[in-house]
């Protein structure tokens, strides 16, 4: 189109040259897009390009938003000669605009001085505009055609993925065809490769442009049928139709068998909880005097049963004794009550469901309240020995627990000692920690193996762990949950909290167990850290008095005494010696 326009422009005003500039996406350059003549064709063919500025009559257009016009060249101090137009007299630059946006140049050459003036700029600017929004316009194309093109892409990638998945060699083979000849239908040979001749013709069975197969026929002499290539072509339109319908049909379908599965399951996982979480009978007999709990199997043999189902999963039966199966109205009223029956069974199943969700949030709020309260007091007492003590009674006054305790780990031994036992209140040995102490090495230990792994450890049936030590103290104790004390990679401990129930503990309370511990053991680092302050402030003080008085005596005895004297002091020692000898010298 440019080249079009420069040639149009060039000829219809009888110019020398004619070219059009477009500004490069960076708006840096302008790239050379069309020119008149083999000097146009040569400059293209050097990618010629001027850069964004005002050291040219372009480049300044462009740059200033304004035409800019050289009436003679000769007297101008700001032209540039290109020497393969050496008969150039006069040049205007026209800036291509949209609104504010510069798109391009468009500049004009004459052999005449003056034939390029400003009387013309006026008609040039207007060409100008037109030629701007042109360029636009097959922009907006261009765009509309790639993304247009992206789309069928996609459309095409999505086609070929969805018939891969459904021709998988698993459910239905890779290839699959059919052949009719000598009057019969008969399924092709996986791989076999029918007529290659050249009086065949083919149309490819495509969904959204992308080839999924196609129909071939093998033509001898004349058809009888006028534009037969067209009827084929046709036919294999409406098969490809045909067959992406009856595949997204199916798709519909696996998805919605999926779905129902789905709920199923759901159903059957649930009523499986309900069973697990509910104490009380779930079967009930009426003998005509009372409804009671039916215990054991004790279903009459002879007795009509309609199922109850809930989203086709049985979950129980309605058994009728008496009941024939030749009296179809009485049946079909032990139906409907059998539908609504298991309808509202799951709607009460549903509904007490969500109140134990909710129990259980509840539960958890006040689980992480407690975490938070644990913490805050953990966090004011630098005495470790007093927070530590203080973390176990909350834990287990808090959580409702059987015992709770925190052992701290000696690296340099390799050994857990017991630091602190929360008992239950009025427990002969409330006020007590004892003095246990554990290898970290032990395999029959949770505590340990929490120290080792790192990780938290639940059993939720101690008797029936090998792994697990009994506590002679804690005779009660049915679950059990060990969560280390870590920062970073350092293991500080282990916060051991027991239960006087089985399956106590769940993956949840393992998470709110770490969050308290992550929490203590931050605390039980800052408390360390504390006593290290606190211990090196106090040597350098008793070092600093004793340095004190021992420069303020004057004599070499009474630098010795004053030196035992407070040494021993300081360090409690019974005896304390300070003395010169230089006997071991003499010899």
């Amino acid at each position: 189109m440019l080249k079009d326009a420069a040639e149009i422009i060039r000829s219809r005003f009888d110019l020398y040259y004619v070219q059009v500039y477009l500004t490069n996406p960076s708006q840096t350059y302008l790239n050379l897009q069309a020119g008149t003549g083999h000097v146009g064709e040569e400059l293209l063919a050097r990618s010629h390009r001027l850069p964004l500025n005002t050291g040219s009559i372009n480049g300044r257009a462009a740059t200033e938003k304004r035409s800019v016009i050289i009436s003679d060249t000769t007297k101008s101090a700001t032209f540039r000669p290109n020497p393969l137009l050496p008969n150039t007299r006069s040049e205007m630059a026209v800036p291509l605009l949209i609104g504010e946006k510069v798109v391009g140049v468009l500049d004009m050459q004459s052999e005449m001085a003056g034939s390029l003036n400003q009387d013309l700029l006026s008609a040039f600017e207007a060409l100008a505009g037109q030629l701007a929004i042109a360029i636009q316009n097959a922009n907006l194309l261009a765009e509309t055609e790639q993304s247009r093109a992206e789309v069928e892409a996609q459309a095409q990638r999505l086609s070929r993925t969805n018939w891969a998945n459904y021709l998988d060699a698993i459910h239905r083979p890779e290839e699959t065809g059919f052949v009719f000849e000598q009057n019969k239908v008969v399924p092709m040979v996986q791989g076999e490769q029918l007529m290659k001749n050249d009086s065949a013709l083919t149309a490819p069975i495509a969904v959204t442009g992308e080839a999924i197969g196609n129909i071939t026929v093998e033509m001898e002499g004349q058809s009888p049928i006028s534009r037969t290539s067209d009827l084929i072509n046709t036919v294999a339109r409406q098969v490809a139709q045909q067959i992406e319908s009856l595949r997204l049909l199916e798709n519909a379908e696996q998805y919605r068998f999926e779905a129902e599965e789905a709920s199923r399951r759901l159903t059957r996982e649930g009523w499986k909880n309900y069973k697990e979480n509910t104490s009380g009978n779930l079967s009930y007999l009426y003998d005509r005097r009372e409804v009671r709990p039916l215990n054991g199997d004790s279903t009459d043999q002879h007795a009509s049963t309609v199922p109850l189902k809930i989203r086709d999963e049985l979950i129980g039966t309605l058994s009728i004794q008496g009941l024939s199966i030749d009296d179809k109205e009485s049946l079909n009223l032990a139906t409907a009550v059998a539908e609504r029956l298991s309808a509202h069974i799951e709607s009460l199943r549903q509904f007490d469901e969500t109140k134990r969700g909710q129990v259980e949030l509840d539960k958890r709020a006040q689980q992480l309240a407690a975490v938070a309260e644990i913490s805050t007091a953990s966090s004011k007492e630098l005495d470790i020995d007093k927070m530590l003590a203080s973390v176990v009674y909350l834990t287990q006054r808090k959580f409702d627990l059987y015992h709770a305790h925190i052992f701290t780990f000696d690296e340099n031994t390799s050994m857990l000692h017991i630091a602190a036992c929360g008992w239950k209140e009025g427990d002969e040995h409330e006020g007590t920690h004892g003095t246990t102490t554990i290898p970290l090495e032990q395999e029959q230990s949770l505590v340990a193996r929490a120290a080792r792994t790192r990780q938290a450890v639940i059993v939720n049936d101690v008797r029936n762990e090998p792994g697990w030590l009994p506590n002679p103290l804690l005779p009660d104790t049915s679950s059990e949950l060990a969560v280390p004390l870590v920062i970073g990679d350092q293991v500080l401990g282990v916060l051991d909290v027991q239960s006087d129930r089985i399956n106590a503990f769940s993956d949840e309370d393992a998470n709110i167990q770490t969050t308290l511990a992550s929490q203590v053991a931050t605390a039980l680092q800052n408390a360390r850290s504390f006593t290290r302050a606190q211990k090196q402030a106090e040597r350098e003080t008793t070092l600093n008095l004793i340095s004190q008085k021992i420069q303020s005596a004057t004599t070499v005895d009474a630098v010795l005494q004053i030196a035992a004297r407070e040494l021993g002091h300081a360090l409690g020692a019974p005896m304390t010696i300070a003395q010169l000898s230089m006997k071991d010298k003499e010899k």
